[in-house]
């Protein structure tokens, strides 16, 4: 048994069982399913993304997240890479203009991963506005404001 800290994500602290002959990682909230919740000031959406690939790198068949069903390949958690890099690539650019997080949201278009997330959905697109548009994006817009 590993247990691992591959790096920040729903919170600083995450750590991630592996059982490596099992093929098996236990996730944690590190992925969230159907829709992440992201948290603020907790999480950390700018550094999530590469935490996810250090996940995916480890030798796997299946991935059991904190929500949701045992994951047996990649696509989901692939997803939520996506669009954690998404958002902090659009929050960098918008801190790079000088932008305040009001501006920012008005910019900031995260739409193919709402619609891979919530389908037809109306519950999900509900967590969706408020865990990932609203407090994912006040957290990745804190932490990038705050990177010198």
């Amino acid at each position: 048994i590993d247990i691992l800290y591959l790096g920040r994500g729903h919170t600083s602290g995450d750590i991630v069982v592996h059982l490596p002959q099992e093929g098996i990682v236990i996730a944690g909230d590190l992925v969230i399913w159907p829709v992440p919740y992201v948290g603020n000031p907790q999480s950390h959406p700018g550094d999530w993304s590469l935490t996810l690939d250090k996940l995916l790198a480890l030798k796997h068949t299946a991935i059991i997240p904190g929500h949701g069903p045992v994951l047996t390949d990649d696509k989901y958690v692939n997803l939520m890479a996506g669009l954690f890099g998404a958002m902090k690539q659009q929050v960098d650019a918008a801190i790079a203009r000088g932008e305040s997080l009001e501006q920012a949201r008005k910019v900031i278009t995260l739409d193919e991963f709402r619609k891979a997330f919530v389908g037809e959905s109306r519950m999900r697109r509900d967590i969706f506005d408020s865990y990932v548009m609203g407090a994912g994006l006040a957290a990745a817009f804190s932490d990038a404001a705050a990177k010198p």
